[in-house]
This record gives C-alpha cells, sequence and structure tokens, in this order.
C-alpha cells in the first residue's frame, strides 16, 4: 500500500484544503485513465492506481495547476 503525505499536499500553493487536492487528483486521474493523444504521461513511478499516482504527481510538484476565473 502506498503512503503519501497528504499533509504536504494540502500545504501546496492554491491547495488549501483535502477537498481541492481530492478534487485536482481526480482530474488528473480522469486523464491518466482515459489516456488521450494530448496527456502527458505519468510523472512519477512506483504506482499502479491512477489515483495514487495523481496524488504522487501532485504531491511531488510534478504537475501544475491553475484555477480558472468563473466570474463572467
Amino acid at each position: 500500500m502506498a503512503l503519501l503525505d497528504i499533509e504536504k499536499g494540502i500545504e501546496l500553493e492554491g491547495i488549501n484544503s483535502r477537498f481541492k487536492l481530492c478534487y485536482i487528483a481526480s482530474k488528473r486521474a480522469k486523464e491518466l485513465h482515459d489516456d488521450g493523444e494530448n496527456v502527458l504521461p505519468s510523472q512519477v513511478k512506483g504506482y499502479y492506481k491512477n489515483t495514487t499516482i495523481a496524488l504522487a504527481e501532485i504531491i511531488d510538484g510534478k504537475i501544475i495547476f491553475t484555477e480558472l476565473d468563473t466570474d463572467e
């Protein structure tokens, strides 16, 4: 079983809660699952599940995300 430091992920800039971390990781895991043409391949080794890979990528700072401003 993979042990990831979730608290380290929450402390990253732009992530203030576990909910936001889970939301971002779920989006990345869906990208990894779909394996489309324009999808960045996995950036970490040693994990087998897409959700764990996504969390590890975010915690290690391998995936950079930006928030979209939805105010119109």
